[in-house]
């Protein structure tokens, strides 16, 4: 097999072949001590849950939910400001648990929100989710 030099006494190993760690193959060094290789954890593997608006006048849009709390509403000084009549100025929050786990809280909203069709004042967010605020439909997505 063509390639690099090999220190005194190493084997190549079969491309093929396990070795006592399990999955590291390619070159076996007698005494040497097994060579850790970096692994994404899960949480780092994650991006961040969003909203994809379904129907409104932004449909399309993709909202990235970022922080630990993301207040959706009319009016400027929310984190997601949504262009609709029939949105409250501060209509709902979306929370982030230190696990990774979302959920929705009506903010005092005067249309409600809509988890699934059902009203709700707090629930639990899982992916595919449908949410509705006033007439704004969204899919919540949580990559995992």
């Amino acid at each position: 097999m063509p390639g690099f030099p090999l220190p005194a006494g190493a084997q190549r190993a079969h491309p093929h072949a396990e070795t006592p760690g399990g999955a590291a193959r390619g070159i076996e060094v007698p005494g040497a001590a097994p060579t850790a290789l970096p692994v994404q954890r899960a949480e780092e593997e994650q991006s961040p849950a969003r909203l994809v608006i379904m129907r409104g006048s932004e449909a399309g849009r993709v909202l990235a939910l970022d922080g630990e709390r993301v207040v959706l509403g009319r009016h400027h000084d929310c984190d997601l400001v949504l262009d609709d009549t029939t949105v409250s100025a501060r209509h709902a929050e979306i929370s982030r648990e230190a696990d990774g786990h979302y959920w929705v809280r009506d903010a005092g909203s005067l249309n409600g929100v809509f988890l699934n069709r059902q009203p709700v004042t707090t629930a639990d967010l899982y992916d595919r989710d449908e949410l509705w605020l006033g007439k704004v439909r969204f899919i919540f997505e949580q990559p995992r």
